[in-house]
């Protein structure tokens, strides 16, 4: 168990797994996210398909290209997430990061939404590099944006910042 200091969060750290992450997802996430890992799909059904995508991303080679992949304020909105222990709450995660559109499944393949993030959030989202789930927070269910162990497990220590 950690806290951070400066927000009074309590969490295991271990909100969910990767796997658990992307069940809670929709294939068409899902198939975003393959597709901007470059992770080749075999399967329709969509406990498979996150089964498919989680072990094309749980590599170091995996991580490591779509860390290159990222503009500097996306791998900041991602440093800020490791830097407090990967989570924070969603509220915190998109008023620091910009916001992550609620849209339908459907738009988002259409119009290829992931290609044009709004945010830096949003790319991340898109990308699968941060989740969402609840954890309790002073005997309370709290929204939290996360980056699952998993892919921490891949990932090098955050730079400090330079004040």
């Amino acid at each position: 168990m950690t806290t951070d200091q400066g927000l009074g969060i309590r969490s295991s750290m271990a909100l969910r797994t990767l796997y658990q992450a992307l069940l809670d997802s929709d294939p068409a996430r899902l198939r975003t996210i393959a597709n901007l890992w470059k992770i080749p799909l075999t399967t329709t059904r969509k406990t498979d398909l996150a089964a498919e995508v989680m072990a094309g991303m749980v590599s170091s080679e995996a991580v490591s290209g779509v860390l290159e992949m990222m503009s500097q304020e996306q791998r900041a909105a991602l440093d800020e997430l490791l830097r407090h222990g990967g989570a924070l709450p969603w509220a915190v995660f998109v008023r620091r990061s910009g916001e992550v559109r609620n849209l339908g499944a459907g738009r988002v393949e259409r119009e290829e939404l992931w290609r044009e993030p709004v945010s830096p959030a949003e790319a991340l989202w898109f990308m699968g590099m941060v989740q969402r789930a609840f954890a309790e927070q002073n005997d309370q269910a709290v929204e939290m944006a996360f980056v699952p162990e998993d892919l921490r497990l891949y990932m090098p220590e955050p730079s400090e910042i330079e004040i």
